[in-house]
């Protein structure tokens, strides 16, 4: 009963309007990293007020000199008796301003674009310091803004003319015929921030100008049912001395304990055909006549698939460069 009178005392106070707010947790169940913000009950402390004003004087506004004003001003009332077992924790106002949240950048404030390009070609060229390097040939695809959707995303047409489709759905053709495009498919990409984008506006590899690291998202090469030799890097057994353990996965569990097959063996199955992404890759130059990206990487996917490129807009520097 004592502990719901305390309770009951605390939402009294902060109903009637006295700032800052107390609430009143008992000392034997309160936990808590910052002690510091906590009063403590001294011998040479005889009252609850001496431990007011000291925990006012951690959180009083700056301007504020006198600290036993400040703290008359936002005293307890008369009738809240405490105990020295219970403990003031001073909380701050929800409604006060917080300035540093100007500082914080949302996701969905950060410059990104995202682009459908296709796999080109894979090369080497030598770079200046002597040393052969791979290089990825992506041809970014020209893209038609459709629609703007929700959380940093919009929707996108390329690909080739749509009468060479085979089919078309009618929520599609309406989407193309309202931006006047003719691109056989469609995908949300990320475009942020939107107010620098308008609807209709067609984006090509020009956009990626400024960037030194992208992201490349792509399918890899299915390889069909595969072996745990192969999938997996599995060693084989011996091949002579009579040995009938080849290329075989082995044991995949005991019989009665614990009687079942682990979720997550590693067993034969279907290789590739996956989603895959290679992050920071440099970007060793753009060509907007012929619409290539030149990338220091080996990306998924086959010559003439589908990828997502998408850029960190990150600023020119001499540091970013040398990476």
């Amino acid at each position: 009963m004592h502990k719901y009178v305390h309770i009951t005392v605390a939402i009294l106070v902060a109903a009637i309007g006295h700032a800052p707010c107390a609430a009143i947790i008992r000392s034997n169940k309160w936990s808590t990293p910052r002690q510091q913000d906590i009063p403590s009950f001294r011998k040479n402390e005889t009252s609850i007020e001496q431990a007011f004003i000291k925990c006012v004087a951690r959180s009083k506004p700056e301007g504020s000199s006198d600290v036993k004003t400040y703290a008359e001003k936002n005293q307890l009332p008369d009738d809240f008796n405490l105990t020295q077992k219970d403990r003031v924790v001073l909380t701050r106002d929800p409604t006060a301003p917080r300035p540093y949240l100007w500082n914080v950048r949302w996701p969905e404030t950060e410059r990104k674009i995202e682009l459908r390009a296709i796999k080109y070609k894979v090369g080497q060229i030598w770079s200046p310091d002597g040393h052969v390097e791979t290089v990825t040939a992506l041809k970014v695809l020209p893209c038609t803004i459709c629609e703007f959707m929700d959380f940093g995303y919009a929707l996108v047409a390329y690909g080739k003319p749509s009468w060479e489709k085979r089919w078309n759905l009618r929520s599609e053709l309406g989407k193309l015929i309202k931006n006047c495009n003719n691109f056989a498919y469609m995908k949300p990409v990320k475009l942020q921030p939107p107010q620098d984008y308008v609807l209709g506006q067609i984006l090509d590899v020009s956009a990626f100008a400024g960037c030194t690291h992208v992201k490349v998202t792509g399918i890899t090469k299915g390889k069909g049912f595969a072996g745990v030799i192969k999938r997996h890097g599995f060693a084989r057994g011996p091949m002579s001395h009579g040995s009938k353990h080849h290329r075989k996965p082995g044991s995949i569990g005991a019989s009665t304990t614990p009687g079942c097959v682990k979720p997550g063996k590693r067993m034969p199955g279907r290789m590739g055909n996956k989603r895959c992404t290679f992050r920071k890759l440099r970007v060793l130059g753009n060509n907007p006549e012929t619409s290539l990206m030149y990338v220091k990487a080996l990306v998924a996917g086959a010559n003439g698939s589908y990828v997502s490129v998408t850029s960190d807009m990150q600023t020119i520097t001499p540091e970013n460069i040398l990476q």
